[in-house]
């Protein structure tokens, strides 16, 4: 996700869902930044409970590879790491029903006490999206952090406009940026209409959807911008948004022929 321009603006960006990568870049592009000021990196390890006995290109190491390679790095002491938060049933209805909730917690239940039923487990089929005993959990997670990382890049933004360098400073200032590492992804959850569950692609809450619709509806941000770069078209941030005036979607994929790395 990236960040805002303005105290009023929000841009969200999304690198590659595919493989071991971050969800989740925020930033301020506009400005200087405060001297001293860290961005602030999110990521909570508890993402990584969610996982399958089977082989699968979701892997539960997706989201700590990254975190363990900015560690071997030397990056960590540059940023502030935080964990986020578990994010709640009110913030994730600014975009998905009360009934899609209920199914992931539903089918997270069910695995949770039948682990081993491949069919319950995998609802779409061998490789396609599957439910484990942490899966709600995981991808509440996913959403708190994208959450935090943008709400707080707004507020770090009107905090750092409204402070001068010196007495005679007009200049606005912006907030560090902010970055979220996490797991599982998101951006094929929409608004389904249909009976059954509405999890696809791996995904069981839009972490993107969900933070720009919190921030959206607190009035932190009178517009968000999403740029969505995947393999993949993001089909439920489309679904979520596509009569949401306050809110750009911007998806650049692959034409053709799905294709999702298998190494």
């Amino acid at each position: 996700i990236t960040g805002a321009c303005c105290a009023s603006s929000l841009w969200l960006l999304l690198p590659p869902c595919t493989g071991s990568f971050s969800r989740i870049v925020l930033l301020n592009p506009c400005r200087a930044m405060p001297r001293g000021a860290k961005p602030k990196l999110y990521y909570n390890p508890e993402m990584s409970t969610h996982t399958h006995p089977w082989a699968h290109v979701e892997k539960r190491t997706r989201a700590s590879d990254v975190y363990e390679h900015l560690d071997r790095a030397g990056l960590l002491g540059s940023v502030q790491v935080l964990p986020g938060h578990s994010a709640s049933d009110e913030e994730l209805r600014t975009v998905h029903t009360q009934r899609h909730i209920d199914e992931v917690g539903r089918m997270t239940a069910a695995a949770r006490a039948d682990p081993t039923n491949r069919e319950l487990c995998e609802p779409d089929g061998p490789g396609g999206v599957y439910y484990s005993g942490h899966a709600d959990a995981a991808a509440r997670l996913a959403c708190g952090c994208v959450i935090d990382a943008a709400v707080g890049v707004l507020q770090d933004s009107k905090n750092a406009t409204a402070t001068r360098a010196s007495p005679g400073d007009k200049a606005r200032r912006r907030a560090p940026p902010a970055f979220a590492i996490v797991r599982p992804p998101g951006h094929h959850a929409g608004a389904d209409p249909t009976d059954g569950h509405h999890a696809e692609g791996f995904c069981f809450y839009n972490s993107v959807a969900v933070a720009a619709g919190v921030v959206l509806a607190s009035g932190d941000a009178q517009k968000v911008a999403i740029l969505d770069w995947d393999v993949h078209h993001g089909n439920g941030t489309q679904s979520l948004f596509y009569e949401e005036g306050r809110c750009l979607y911007i998806p650049l994929h692959r034409f053709g022929r799905a294709v999702v790395p298998r190494d």
